[in-house]
C-alpha cells in the first residue's frame, strides 16, 4: 500500500487514510464508519468534528447507493495533499503505522477463520501468510473468513499434500 497523508477515496470510493486504513467499512448494515474509528484516530491525536463525520456519512450514503456525490476526493499521483484535503488534517507515516497496527489483527483473524487454527499456525511467518493477510486487508477474504472458498480449499489441500509427503 502507498502512503497518502490525507483522507482520500480509494478506487472503490472508500474514504481511506495512510496506507489503506478504511474509515468506512462494509458490514451487515451496509457501509458505515469503522466501529473503532474514534479510538483509532484518538491514538494519533485526531478527534473528528461533526462536519468531518458528516462528510464520512455522506461518502457512506453514496457507497450504499443512496445517491449524492462522494465529497472525499480520490488520490492522484503527484498531488499536493494539503491543497486537496477536505477533512482538515494530514498524518505522518508514523501515524499511518499506528493505524495499521491497530487494525491488522482483524485481518489476520479473517485468515485464521478461513483456514482454521492448525493451517493458520503452519503458515505463520511465511510469505504465503503475508499474501493472505494482504488479501484480507483488501477485502478479498471477508469477515468470518468468507468470500474465497476455492482459495481456502486449495490451500488446505496443498497443506495436506505437504503433510503427507513429509510424514
Amino acid at each position: 500500500e502507498l502512503f497518502v497523508p490525507r483522507v482520500y477515496s480509494d478506487g472503490r470510493g472508500i474514504p481511506t487514510l495512510g496506507v489503506g486504513y478504511a474509515l468506512i467499512v462494509e458490514g451487515a448494515e451496509g457501509w458505515t464508519r469503522r466501529t473503532t474509528l474514534v479510538a483509532d484516530l484518538a491514538a494519533i491525536g485526531i478527534t473528528l468534528s461533526l462536519e468531518q463525520e458528516r462528510l464520512l456519512d455522506q461518502a457512506a450514503n453514496v457507497l450504499n447507493g443512496q445517491g449524492g456525490t462522494n465529497p472525499i476526493p480520490r488520490w492522484t499521483a503527484g498531488e499536493n495533499s494539503q491543497a486537496v484535503d477536505v477533512m482538515g488534517f494530514l498524518i505522518t507515516e508514523g501515524n499511518a503505522r499506528t493505524l495499521f497496527d491497530r487494525i491488522i489483527g482483524e485481518y489476520q483473524q479473517r485468515v485464521q477463520d478461513m483456514l482454521g487454527t492448525e493451517a493458520y499456525n503452519q503458515l505463520s511467518n511465511s510469505s504465503e501468510m503475508v499474501a493472505l493477510v494482504s488479501l484480507a486487508y483488501n477485502n478479498v477474504i471477508k469477515a468470518g473468513g468468507t468470500g474465497t472458498p476455492k482459495l481456502r480449499d486449495a490451500i488446505l489441500k496443498a497443506e495436506n499434500d505437504v503433510a503427507q509427503t513429509t510424514a
